[in-house]
């Protein structure tokens, strides 16, 4: 027998496309939950995958059931939002401390200049070539011209005169450990910050919704007041429109370092 975490029903089979976590199956004091590749028995299930346009929405929402679940059960007199917690809010509309060094790090220019003059190494590789183009001897130059009389041009009493020569060419190598890891470094910086951004914008649509909803004329200051207390009060108009200015705040700083470091990566390193 299996519980639908969605209906709240039980079902004695499993349907062929299941989301992951949405069945479990309770078995003494441990619960089985049917997540991604897993097999139940010796059959398989095909999952089906969230909408690329509603993961930061299941993430937020997410975050939320692990911030409700967190805190203590103080009463129904103080409930804890189950639409969006106060906690939940405050944490993500402040910048954390990997952020917070971010800005300082390129408001300092120390990733411009990491782009502007990056560490080089010399690569060398040994060609045959015209003697005209040829500003180093290989190793190996002259036992190499011994016995190729091809890159002969004459042959003289004293010895001969070169056409062409085993040479060596030097040019410079970006590809070293510290490139890579600047490199690196920016497209997980571009990551995290779009996820970021796309979060807060999410967040910040929800505050101002309930600000919407407090500004609102045709509605009677009493249901105001017991919606805000059916939300765990949350959403009280004095705290939402601090919030609503502080992830606005928030938002414009990370979208401002966003486009900077995506600036860096269209440089040459």
């Amino acid at each position: 027998m299996w519980s639908d975490r969605l209906t709240g029903l039980d079902i004695n089979k499993l349907p062929s496309q299941i989301e992951s976590g949405r069945y479990f199956q309770s078995k003494g004091n441990t619960e089985l939950v049917v997540d991604a590749g897993y097999m139940v028995g010796q059959e398989y299930f095909s999952f089906t995958q969230p909408l690329k346009i509603i993961e930061k929405d299941i993430d937020l929402f997410n975050r939320a059931i692990e911030t409700i679940n967190s805190c203590d059960d103080g009463g129904v007199s103080n409930l804890t939002s189950p639409m969006m917690p106060t906690a939940l809010i405050k944490e993500q509309s402040h910048l954390n401390s990997f952020e917070e060094l971010l800005i300082k790090t390129v408001e300092a220019g120390h990733l411009h200049q990491i782009a502007l003059r990056p560490r080089l190494d010399l690569l060398y590789h040994d060609e045959v070539t015209d003697v005209a183009r040829a500003k180093r001897l290989a190793k190996g130059a002259l036992v190499h011209l011994s016995s190729h009389s091809e890159c002969w041009q004459r042959q003289t009493l004293t010895g001969v005169v070169p056409k062409r020569i085993n040479a060596r060419f030097s040019e410079d190598d970006f590809n070293i450990y510290e490139n890579k890891v600047y490199a690196k470094l920016l497209d997980k910086t571009v990551e995290y910050l779009s996820w970021r951004v796309s979060v807060l914008g999410k967040l910040k649509l929800t505050v101002d919704r309930a600000l919407k909803f407090y500004e609102s004329s045709d509605l009677h200051y009493r249901l105001t007041q017991e919606v805000c207390h059916l939300w765990g009060k949350a959403f009280t108009e004095e705290a939402t429109s601090e919030a609503s200015d502080q992830i606005t705040l928030t938002l414009q700083l990370l979208e401002g370092v966003l486009t900077t470091v995506k600036g860096l990566r269209q440089q040459g390193l």
